[in-house]
């Protein structure tokens, strides 16, 4: 039976287990082969299957009924589950922290979107009101600055920035989608900067895996829980400004 029926036939059967988002971009049918297209490892696999013989979760060889079905392609990738679900979910992490002895406000968000991860800035992604809100607590206009300025006047301004999260599984930007996730350790961090008076959490995971990363240090400082400047949070600016507008008093 050929490659691309095998495939069509067998992708409900392992739906449930690898997911169809997952093989509608893993598996592709080449035209110009009339074979399926897919990373190295399970195109080995295939390759492999086609002669008959699948190898099994420990190694072994065992034949197949149809040779090249994604059964068998199952049966080949058991042994590199780890590898499937990487591919799945990548690792993000986290940037290092914008800080200097004077920061008096620490403003962590959970991690930072694909958006900003592609162009290695906080909160790059042109519909975040991240910039809006904070330039309305510095009163500075931070929207209207070069990113390196934006930086330098939260600095000036007593605010610093970092992540509640050092690294993590994730597809796409959504905080729901996180997973597996190793907090910073912001405890540390913290107790570096001496005229620290808050840190503000942008958005509720953030706030709760901070306060898991501050553990028993938390106490020394004023812990702010804020409405996520996330365009996915969206109850509008002007609804969230007060919450943001009380960083003020940490400041003075």
């Amino acid at each position: 039976m050929p490659v691309d029926r095998v495939l069509r036939r067998d992708r409900a059967r392992l739906g449930v287990e690898m997911g169809d988002d997952l093989m509608a971009e893993q598996v592709e049918i080449d035209p110009c082969f009339g074979a399926a297209s897919l990373p190295a490892p399970e195109h080995a696999a295939i390759e492999a299957a086609r002669g008959g013989e699948v190898m099994d979760g420990e190694g072994k060889m065992e034949r197949s009924e149809h040779g090249a079905t994604l059964a068998g392609l199952r049966i080949a990738a058991t042994g590199s589950a780890a590898l499937v679900g990487a591919m799945a979910d990548p690792i993000r992490s986290s940037f290092s922290p914008v800080i200097d002895p004077h920061v008096r406000v620490l403003v962590c968000g959970s991690l930072p979107g694909e958006r900003s991860l592609a162009a290695r800035r906080y909160y790059a992604h042109p519909q975040n009101q991240f910039w809006a809100l904070m330039g309305a607590v510095i009163d500075v206009d931070l929207s209207a600055l070069a990113y390196e300025a934006r930086l330098a006047a939260l600095l000036a301004a007593g605010v610093g920035l970092w992540d509640a999260i050092g690294s993590a599984r994730r597809v796409g930007s959504a905080d729901a989608a996180i997973r597996d996730e190793a907090v910073n350790d912001l405890a540390t961090l913290a107790t570096t900067l001496p005229r620290l008076r808050a840190i503000g959490f942008n958005g509720a995971t953030a706030h709760r895996l901070g306060l898991r990363a501050l553990g028993q240090e938390a106490h020394r400082w004023r812990s702010v829980p804020l409405p996520s400047s996330s365009p996915l949070h969206t109850i509008g600016v002007t609804a969230k400004l007060p919450a943001w507008l009380g960083l003020r008093q940490w400041l003075a």
